[in-house]
Protein backbone atom coordinates (compact mmCIF):
# COMPACT_ATOMS: atom_id res chain seq x y z
CA UNK A 1 0.00 0.00 0.00
CA UNK A 2 1.53 3.43 -1.02
CA UNK A 3 1.63 5.83 1.81
CA UNK A 4 -0.22 9.45 0.89
CA UNK A 5 -0.12 11.11 3.94
CA UNK A 6 0.90 15.01 2.69
CA UNK A 7 2.60 16.86 5.68
CA UNK A 8 3.21 20.57 5.22
CA UNK A 9 4.02 21.18 1.39
CA UNK A 10 5.37 17.86 0.97
CA UNK A 11 3.94 14.76 0.50
CA UNK A 12 6.11 11.54 2.18
CA UNK A 13 5.32 9.87 -1.38
CA UNK A 14 7.36 12.82 -2.67
CA UNK A 15 10.81 11.76 -0.76
CA UNK A 16 12.89 9.86 -2.82
CA UNK A 17 15.69 7.25 -0.98
CA UNK A 18 19.15 6.98 -2.17
CA UNK A 19 22.91 6.13 -1.14
CA UNK A 20 25.58 8.25 -1.49
CA UNK A 21 28.58 7.91 -2.22
CA UNK A 22 30.52 11.22 -0.46
CA UNK A 23 33.96 10.07 -2.13
CA UNK A 24 32.64 12.01 -4.90
CA UNK A 25 33.33 15.64 -4.45
CA UNK A 26 29.92 16.68 -5.49
CA UNK A 27 27.97 14.21 -3.61
CA UNK A 28 30.02 15.60 -0.62
CA UNK A 29 29.54 19.18 -0.81
CA UNK A 30 25.73 18.26 -1.65
CA UNK A 31 25.67 16.50 2.12
CA UNK A 32 27.92 19.72 3.95
CA UNK A 33 24.94 21.59 2.51
CA UNK A 34 22.81 20.09 4.60
CA UNK A 35 24.84 19.19 7.21
CA UNK A 36 25.78 22.99 8.36
CA UNK A 37 22.71 24.63 8.37
CA UNK A 38 21.54 21.70 10.51
CA UNK A 39 24.59 22.26 12.41
CA UNK A 40 24.35 25.64 13.41
CA UNK A 41 20.46 24.83 13.74
CA UNK A 42 21.07 22.21 16.34
CA UNK A 43 23.90 24.32 18.38
CA UNK A 44 21.67 27.05 19.14
CA UNK A 45 18.67 24.28 20.14
CA UNK A 46 21.39 23.09 22.62
CA UNK A 47 22.31 26.31 23.93
CA UNK A 48 26.12 25.96 23.18
CA UNK A 49 27.91 28.67 24.68
CA UNK A 50 30.67 30.49 22.34
CA UNK A 51 31.04 29.55 18.80
CA UNK A 52 29.83 25.97 17.79
CA UNK A 53 32.15 23.09 17.37
CA UNK A 54 32.80 22.65 13.43
CA UNK A 55 30.70 20.70 11.23
CA UNK A 56 32.16 18.00 9.58
CA UNK A 57 34.51 19.13 6.71
CA UNK A 58 34.27 17.73 3.14
CA UNK A 59 37.67 15.82 4.00
CA UNK A 60 36.19 14.26 6.73
CA UNK A 61 33.04 13.50 5.23
CA UNK A 62 34.91 11.51 1.90
CA UNK A 63 37.07 9.63 4.34
CA UNK A 64 34.87 8.46 6.98
CA UNK A 65 34.02 5.01 5.37
CA UNK A 66 29.96 5.80 6.67
CA UNK A 67 27.45 4.69 4.51
CA UNK A 68 25.19 7.06 3.79
CA UNK A 69 21.81 7.64 2.62
CA UNK A 70 20.26 9.79 0.97
CA UNK A 71 16.25 11.79 1.44
CA UNK A 72 15.58 13.87 -1.97
CA UNK A 73 12.99 16.07 -2.94
CA UNK A 74 13.15 16.46 -6.44
CA UNK A 75 16.35 16.69 -7.26
CA UNK A 76 17.36 18.64 -3.69
CA UNK A 77 18.93 16.83 -1.08
CA UNK A 78 16.62 16.78 1.76
CA UNK A 79 18.34 15.16 4.28
CA UNK A 80 21.35 12.65 5.12
CA UNK A 81 21.56 9.55 7.77
CA UNK A 82 25.14 7.64 7.96
CA UNK A 83 25.86 4.24 9.83
CA UNK A 84 29.34 2.74 10.75
CA UNK A 85 30.15 -0.11 13.06
CA UNK A 86 29.82 0.90 16.88
CA UNK A 87 32.25 0.44 19.29
CA UNK A 88 30.53 -2.40 20.86
CA UNK A 89 30.84 -5.44 18.20
CA UNK A 90 27.44 -5.64 16.31
CA UNK A 91 26.11 -2.93 17.19
CA UNK A 92 25.58 -0.07 14.52
CA UNK A 93 26.13 3.54 15.35
CA UNK A 94 24.50 6.30 13.60
CA UNK A 95 26.76 8.89 13.32
CA UNK A 96 24.67 11.69 11.12
CA UNK A 97 21.23 12.40 10.81
CA UNK A 98 20.26 16.28 9.18
CA UNK A 99 17.70 17.56 8.02
CA UNK A 100 17.70 20.64 6.11
CA UNK A 101 15.93 23.23 7.94
CA UNK A 102 13.76 24.11 4.47
CA UNK A 103 12.90 20.49 4.62
CA UNK A 104 12.24 20.15 8.36
CA UNK A 105 8.43 19.30 9.88
CA UNK A 106 8.14 16.73 7.02
CA UNK A 107 8.87 13.61 7.44
CA UNK A 108 12.42 13.63 6.04
CA UNK A 109 14.25 11.80 8.90
CA UNK A 110 11.52 9.21 10.02
CA UNK A 111 11.34 8.25 6.60
CA UNK A 112 15.28 8.20 6.78
CA UNK A 113 15.12 6.16 9.78
CA UNK A 114 13.01 3.67 8.37
CA UNK A 115 14.73 2.58 5.72
CA UNK A 116 18.11 2.22 7.79
CA UNK A 117 15.41 -0.19 10.47
CA UNK A 118 14.20 -1.70 7.68
CA UNK A 119 17.82 -2.45 5.73
CA UNK A 120 19.42 -3.64 9.09
CA UNK A 121 16.61 -5.25 11.51
CA UNK A 122 19.06 -7.82 12.39
CA UNK A 123 21.86 -5.02 14.35
CA UNK A 124 20.97 -3.14 17.30
CA UNK A 125 21.59 0.53 16.52
CA UNK A 126 23.32 3.26 18.61
CA UNK A 127 23.01 7.33 18.66
CA UNK A 128 24.38 10.13 20.49
CA UNK A 129 22.66 13.47 21.16
CA UNK A 130 22.36 16.40 23.24
CA UNK A 131 20.23 15.54 26.02
CA UNK A 132 18.08 18.82 25.30
CA UNK A 133 17.77 18.14 21.75
CA UNK A 134 14.21 17.37 22.57
CA UNK A 135 13.04 16.71 18.38
CA UNK A 136 15.87 14.65 18.10
CA UNK A 137 14.46 12.82 21.38
CA UNK A 138 10.77 12.31 20.69
CA UNK A 139 12.49 10.79 17.03
CA UNK A 140 14.40 8.59 18.50
CA UNK A 141 12.03 7.36 21.69
CA UNK A 142 9.38 6.72 18.41
CA UNK A 143 11.87 4.81 16.53
CA UNK A 144 12.28 2.56 19.11
CA UNK A 145 15.66 4.21 20.97
CA UNK A 146 15.68 3.79 24.80
CA UNK A 147 18.24 5.66 26.94
CA UNK A 148 21.49 3.74 27.42
CA UNK A 149 24.18 5.77 28.71
CA UNK A 150 24.81 9.68 29.83
CA UNK A 151 27.64 11.70 29.86
CA UNK A 152 28.88 15.21 28.80
CA UNK A 153 30.31 16.51 25.65
CA UNK A 154 33.80 19.18 25.57
CA UNK A 155 35.42 21.81 28.02
CA UNK A 156 31.54 22.70 28.26
CA UNK A 157 30.16 19.45 29.36
CA UNK A 158 27.26 19.62 27.10
CA UNK A 159 24.67 17.08 28.25
CA UNK A 160 24.61 14.14 25.98
CA UNK A 161 22.86 10.91 26.15
CA UNK A 162 23.54 7.77 24.33
CA UNK A 163 20.18 5.86 22.94
CA UNK A 164 20.17 2.22 21.69
CA UNK A 165 17.21 -0.15 20.08
CA UNK A 166 17.94 -3.51 20.14
CA UNK A 167 17.82 -5.72 16.58
CA UNK A 168 13.97 -5.94 15.53
CA UNK A 169 14.83 -9.23 13.95
CA UNK A 170 17.37 -12.18 15.31
CA UNK A 171 20.31 -12.81 12.85
CA UNK A 172 20.25 -16.48 13.32
CA UNK A 173 17.15 -18.54 14.13
CA UNK A 174 16.52 -22.45 14.90
CA UNK A 175 13.53 -24.69 13.55
CA UNK A 176 11.21 -23.37 15.99
CA UNK A 177 11.93 -19.61 15.04
CA UNK A 178 11.63 -20.84 11.13
CA UNK A 179 8.12 -21.83 11.64
CA UNK A 180 6.66 -18.93 14.07
CA UNK A 181 7.59 -16.55 10.73
CA UNK A 182 6.66 -19.17 7.65
CA UNK A 183 3.14 -20.35 6.79
CA UNK A 184 3.95 -24.45 7.31
CA UNK A 185 5.03 -25.36 10.57
CA UNK A 186 5.26 -29.21 11.92
CA UNK A 187 7.05 -31.35 9.38
CA UNK A 188 5.59 -28.92 6.61
CA UNK A 189 8.09 -26.42 7.42
CA UNK A 190 11.46 -27.87 5.53
CA UNK A 191 14.03 -25.29 7.13
CA UNK A 192 16.45 -26.70 9.96
CA UNK A 193 18.19 -23.41 10.57
CA UNK A 194 18.62 -20.10 9.53
CA UNK A 195 22.25 -19.08 9.25
CA UNK A 196 22.59 -15.27 8.01
CA UNK A 197 20.75 -13.13 6.17
CA UNK A 198 21.35 -9.48 4.90
CA UNK A 199 18.48 -7.11 2.93
CA UNK A 200 19.42 -9.08 -0.22
CA UNK A 201 20.12 -12.73 0.81
CA UNK A 202 19.51 -14.91 2.86
CA UNK A 203 21.01 -18.31 4.09
CA UNK A 204 19.59 -21.37 5.74
CA UNK A 205 20.02 -25.18 6.04
CA UNK A 206 17.96 -28.00 6.04
CA UNK A 207 17.92 -31.58 7.15
CA UNK A 208 14.19 -32.74 6.38
CA UNK A 209 15.25 -34.34 2.51
CA UNK A 210 16.66 -37.48 4.85
CA UNK A 211 12.86 -37.59 7.27
CA UNK A 212 11.61 -40.78 5.75
CA UNK A 213 8.33 -39.02 7.12
CA UNK A 214 8.38 -35.57 4.78
CA UNK A 215 5.30 -34.65 3.52
CA UNK A 216 6.51 -33.86 -0.26
CA UNK A 217 8.17 -37.87 -0.32
CA UNK A 218 6.71 -39.36 -3.55
CA UNK A 219 7.21 -43.15 -2.54
CA UNK A 220 9.86 -43.06 -0.52
CA UNK A 221 11.55 -40.57 -2.77
CA UNK A 222 12.01 -36.86 -2.35
CA UNK A 223 12.24 -35.73 -6.40
CA UNK A 224 14.95 -32.93 -6.91
CA UNK A 225 12.03 -30.35 -8.14
CA UNK A 226 10.84 -30.21 -4.73
CA UNK A 227 13.98 -27.80 -4.24
CA UNK A 228 10.90 -24.94 -5.21
CA UNK A 229 9.32 -25.88 -1.94
CA UNK A 230 12.97 -25.31 0.09
CA UNK A 231 13.17 -22.13 -1.69
CA UNK A 232 9.99 -20.71 -1.82
CA UNK A 233 10.16 -20.97 2.31
CA UNK A 234 13.34 -19.72 2.42
CA UNK A 235 12.19 -16.45 0.29
CA UNK A 236 9.31 -16.11 2.80
CA UNK A 237 11.07 -16.71 5.67
CA UNK A 238 13.54 -13.53 4.08
CA UNK A 239 9.83 -11.45 3.66
CA UNK A 240 9.10 -12.04 7.47
CA UNK A 241 12.54 -10.53 8.78
CA UNK A 242 13.39 -7.84 5.87
CA UNK A 243 9.60 -6.44 6.46
CA UNK A 244 9.43 -2.79 7.77
CA UNK A 245 9.70 -2.77 11.84
CA UNK A 246 6.40 -3.24 13.12
CA UNK A 247 4.50 -4.28 10.19
CA UNK A 248 2.52 -7.13 9.61
CA UNK A 249 3.40 -10.17 7.56
CA UNK A 250 3.13 -9.62 4.14
CA UNK A 251 0.45 -12.09 2.30
CA UNK A 252 2.09 -13.54 -0.85
CA UNK A 253 2.08 -16.45 -3.12
CA UNK A 254 4.87 -17.90 -5.67
CA UNK A 255 3.85 -16.86 -9.16
CA UNK A 256 6.50 -18.01 -11.46
CA UNK A 257 9.33 -20.52 -11.40
CA UNK A 258 12.53 -19.83 -14.25
CA UNK A 259 15.38 -21.26 -15.52
CA UNK A 260 15.68 -24.01 -13.10
CA UNK A 261 18.58 -26.15 -13.35
CA UNK A 262 17.92 -30.25 -11.40
CA UNK A 263 21.49 -31.15 -11.77
CA UNK A 264 20.41 -34.42 -9.57
CA UNK A 265 17.31 -36.54 -10.29
CA UNK A 266 16.40 -37.11 -6.29
CA UNK A 267 17.18 -34.91 -2.92
CA UNK A 268 16.77 -37.40 0.15
CA UNK A 269 19.93 -39.52 -0.66
CA UNK A 270 22.10 -36.06 -0.29
CA UNK A 271 24.22 -36.44 2.77
CA UNK A 272 24.29 -33.89 5.52
CA UNK A 273 22.06 -31.02 5.41
CA UNK A 274 21.05 -28.87 2.48
CA UNK A 275 22.41 -25.25 1.91
CA UNK A 276 19.47 -23.30 0.87
CA UNK A 277 20.29 -19.60 -0.25
CA UNK A 278 17.57 -16.41 -2.11
CA UNK A 279 19.02 -13.42 -3.19
CA UNK A 280 16.43 -10.85 -3.88
CA UNK A 281 17.55 -9.22 -7.15
CA UNK A 282 14.71 -6.56 -7.40
CA UNK A 283 11.62 -5.57 -5.92
CA UNK A 284 8.80 -3.25 -4.25
CA UNK A 285 5.24 -3.75 -2.52
CA UNK A 286 3.98 -5.44 -5.05
CA UNK A 287 6.48 -8.22 -6.05
CA UNK A 288 9.85 -9.73 -5.47
CA UNK A 289 12.13 -11.59 -7.79
CA UNK A 290 15.06 -14.25 -6.38
CA UNK A 291 17.74 -16.54 -7.84
CA UNK A 292 18.00 -19.16 -5.92
CA UNK A 293 20.56 -22.05 -5.41
CA UNK A 294 20.19 -25.68 -3.01
CA UNK A 295 23.87 -27.10 -2.60
CA UNK A 296 25.17 -29.83 -0.25
CA UNK A 297 27.45 -30.11 2.63
CA UNK A 298 30.72 -29.79 0.31
CA UNK A 299 29.52 -26.84 -2.03
CA UNK A 300 28.20 -29.04 -5.00
CA UNK A 301 25.44 -27.10 -6.99
CA UNK A 302 22.13 -29.40 -6.85
CA UNK A 303 19.19 -27.14 -7.93
CA UNK A 304 18.97 -23.41 -9.24
CA UNK A 305 16.56 -21.14 -10.63
CA UNK A 306 14.58 -18.02 -10.37
CA UNK A 307 11.10 -17.40 -8.82
CA UNK A 308 8.88 -14.26 -8.58
CA UNK A 309 6.87 -13.63 -5.47
CA UNK A 310 3.72 -12.09 -5.68
CA UNK A 311 2.78 -9.77 -2.23
CA UNK A 312 -0.06 -8.02 -0.94
CA UNK A 313 -1.70 -10.68 -2.59
CA UNK A 314 -3.89 -14.33 -1.50
CA UNK A 315 -3.17 -17.02 -4.41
Amino acid sequence: MTTDLRLGDLRLTDVRMSDLDPRDADTAARIQAVLLPAHAQEAALLRVDGPAPPARSLADLQSSGEQFIGAWCGDQLAGVLSVKDGDDAGQRCIALLVVHPRHQRQGVARRLMATLLQREPQQPHVVSTGARNTPALTLYARCGFNLHRQGTLGAAALPMVQLLRPASQPATLDHAGIAARVPHSGRMCLLHSLLRWSAERIECTALSHADPLNPLRTQGVLLAPNAIEYAAQAMALHGTLSAAPGSAPTPGFLASVRGVRLLVPTLHDVPGALQVAAHKQAGDERQAAYAFTLHDDTGRLLVDGRATVILNALP
